[in-house]
């Protein structure tokens, strides 16, 4: 993260929060030791720290790995009728693109790897809270992206919430989880309550 402080103060006591470079392997294997889950909000755009996540937590032994949570993007999503999510974003240029980078770097190094639990979380679009604090509106599912959130911003603290929820869900649930090995999708309504 680029500010501990600020971390620590939005997220649960039981999170620990790491300053460094995240695209350095030595950094990254000593915040990794140790711990239940890793959460990577560097989106594709970062390979070098994509492949640096993936490859420091594959390299953990498998009955120590942690659970690896990485950012994606909505358009990485599917539709309910099993369609690209790009079709929920008018099928517009940017979101091809971004589909293409989320899947074609973050998933693609996720699914030819040796970490045994891992989802990429898919926010779409993301603003500021003006009190800080995740104001609850939007909830997340496995997989399926929700139409009636496009266009509509969650807040980073939301999604800071989603990343932790998967993060415990993954430990919690382990290859049961309806989040291991794929991808979580902001939604609305009533999915709120699985914040």
């Amino acid at each position: 993260v680029c500010s501990a402080e600020s971390a620590a103060a939005k997220l649960p006591a039981a999170v620990s929060v790491f300053v460094g470079d995240a695209s350095d392997p030595a950094t990254l294997s000593t915040a990794v030791q140790g711990v239940d889950a890793v959460a990577v909000a560097v989106g594709a755009q970062a390979k070098a720290v994509v492949e640096n996540a993936v490859s420091v937590v594959s390299g953990v032994a498998a009955d120590a790995q942690p659970a690896l949570v990485m950012v994606g993007g909505a358009p990485a999503l599917a539709m309910e009728d099993g369609s690209s999510a790009v079709t929920g974003f008018g099928g517009a240029e940017w979101a091809q693109g971004l589909r293409d980078l989320h899947l074609g770097v973050t998933f693609a190094a996720l699914e030819a790897s040796k970490v045994g639990r891992y989802s990429m979380v898919c926010p779409g679009m993301m603003k500021a809270s003006e009190d800080g604090k995740p104001h609850g509106v939007h909830g997340f599912r496995p997989n399926i992206f929700d139409p009636s959130v496009a266009g509509a911003a969650a807040t980073y603290d939301d999604v800071a919430v989603g990343f932790v929820s998967v993060a415990v869900d993954l430990v919690e649930g382990g290859d049961a989880s309806p989040y291991n090995k794929g991808k979580m999708a902001v939604a609305a309504g009533e999915t709120k309550s699985e914040m």
